[in-house]
């Protein structure tokens, strides 16, 4: 079985602080964590994704290499993080997830805009 792959903003403190969080709790072997300013185009090509994309939502790949982007890719982190699984089941819940999902657009849209290094050429 694959990794999880996780492409996070390693430029961006908040993003970072929650991924080395996840890192120090997580069980070994499960997740690959790809910082995106450490990628390559190559990188980006061979993954099939835009680093544009990346910036503004949370990206990963499941176990399966299917896209989770958003509250789908936190929930697919949380399921396998101890104590944190229960929280991806109560944020599975379609009313929940709906409400989260909406809240994440307008967090990471606002968090998009406000960081240079996410003004990508």
């Amino acid at each position: 079985m694959s990794k999880i792959k996780v492409f996070f903003d390693g430029n961006c403190s908040l993003c970072s602080r929650e991924i080395k969080f996840y890192q120090q709790i997580s069980p070994d072997d499960i997740f690959e964590w790809k910082d995106l300013f450490q990628m390559s185009e190559t990188d980006f090509k061979l993954e099939n994704l835009k680093l544009e994309q990346c910036l503004k939502f949370l990206h990963v790949k499941d176990e399966n290499d299917d896209l989770k982007i958003g509250v789908d890719a936190f929930i697919t982190i949380w399921r396998k993080l101890k104590y944190w699984d229960i929280l991806s089941k109560i944020i599975s819940y379609p009313l929940i997830k709906q409400f989260a999902n909406f809240l994440y657009y307008i967090f990471a849209i606002i968090r998009f805009n406000r960081l240079k290094q996410c003004k990508t050429p």
